[in-house]
């Protein structure tokens, strides 16, 4: 797809500009990912003459900028799965349909086609319903009016027109509306009032503790290596990805805390949790359009999580046997040797260890398997 402006911003005086995206859904593959590069690649070629400009812009599922938006009207529609290469069409499959519509604000709206279960179903957000009789928007008590009309035009989208369209209130669904769901598992009910959400990315990839606030709360920046806080409004979650390490865990949980103590929206009793990836609980899960539940469900309150990370010593034989104990820096594992347990390990004090060269301490730390 490309955009073209006549002598427009960033193109060359009398020339015109091309904007080509190219997009990836989560699940696409790797090589579906460089086919798209290339053919991206090839087109902007064939229109970069002359005095014409050409820019490509890669655009990842669930993150897309405001003006990908506006090129479809406001709203973008994200199936479920593949197309098949033979017929690819966009019209209703025939199948029960569940459509996850949420949007922070109007022209930003998602519709992502997620499993039909009623446990997806949540208070703060509108869903649509499609099948081969009656179909529904269903409006969650805290639903924004542009999601609604956003599923008007999805319906219209798939079915063509709006015969058989029906629009329901949680809360006075009649039972042809539950019948449609072929698990009866019960839907989310939320109390509290829909907050605006934020997200947080913590790293030690560039060998210091970064944070760093995302903009796009999707399920493609759960990378296993990193922890995540995310600020629900009524909570917030502190989430361990399962490669992270452990004194990134220690990290994460004080900044979690020092974070809600600070934050004008929250107090002491504010809930602050832990969970993992895969074992996400559901009011964690809703805030991803479109994520599944993993093997199991499990939460604790932070507080008592960091209780596991903040010993201050710890002893040789704990240090040199894996795994390390939570929240220890493998770094460092020389400072958390008591003063007397130093002296015996190293024959030195620790204050004579700290003005050795680098190297040096590299080669005793090697030697006492501290390394």
């Amino acid at each position: 797809m490309y955009k073209v402006t006549k002598g427009g911003p960033g193109g060359v005086q009398g020339g015109d500009s091309f904007f080509l995206y190219y997009y990836q859904g989560q699940d696409a593959t790797i090589n579906q990912k460089g086919s798209t590069a290339y053919l991206t690649k090839e087109t902007s070629d064939q229109f970069c003459q002359g005095q014409n400009q050409t820019y490509q812009i890669r655009v990842l599922q669930n993150n897309e900028p405001l003006h990908f938006f506006k090129i479809f009207g406001g709203c973008i529609i994200t199936h479920k799965g593949h197309f098949p290469v033979s017929s690819p069409s966009v019209a209703f499959s025939g199948k029960v349909e569940l459509w996850d519509i949420r949007g922070r604000r109007e022209g930003q709206v998602r519709a992502v086609q997620v499993s039909c279960k009623e446990k997806l179903l949540n208070s703060w957000h509108c869903f649509l319903i499609i099948s081969q009789e009656t179909s529904f928007i269903w409006r969650g008590r805290s639903c924004e009016e542009f999601e609604v009309s956003s599923a008007r035009f999805l319906f219209q989208r798939l079915h063509g027109d709006s015969k058989g369209l029906a629009e329901i209130q949680e809360g006075s669904e009649p039972p042809s509306f539950w019948s449609l769901f072929p698990e009866k598992t019960g839907r989310q009910e939320i109390s509290h009032p829909r907050k605006i959400s934020r997200l947080f990315l913590t790293s030690l990839a560039s060998g210091s503790y970064q944070v760093e606030e995302l903009y796009f709360l999707s399920q493609e920046m759960m990378d296993p290596s990193i922890c995540l806080i995310l600020d629900a409004g009524h909570y917030i979650f502190v989430w361990f990805g399962d490669r992270s390490p452990s004194h990134l865990h220690k990290l994460a949980l004080e900044t979690a805390v020092e974070y809600k103590s600070l934050s004008p929206l929250h107090n002491t009793h504010s809930p602050l949790f832990v969970t993992k990836k895969g074992a996400e609980p559901m009011m964690f899960r809703t805030l991803f359009q479109g994520m599944e539940e993993g093997s199991g469900e499990w939460q604790e309150r932070a507080e008592e999580v960091l209780k596991d990370y903040t010993r201050e010593f710890y002893s040789y034989e704990e240090l040199i046997s894996p795994p390390l104990p939570k929240g220890v820096d493998p770094s460092r594992l020389e400072d958390y040797l008591t003063l007397q347990e130093f002296r015996q390990v190293f024959s030195m004090e620790k204050k004579d260890f700290s003005l050795l060269p680098a190297w040096k301490r590299d080669v005793l730390k090697k030697e006492a398997l501290l390394f």
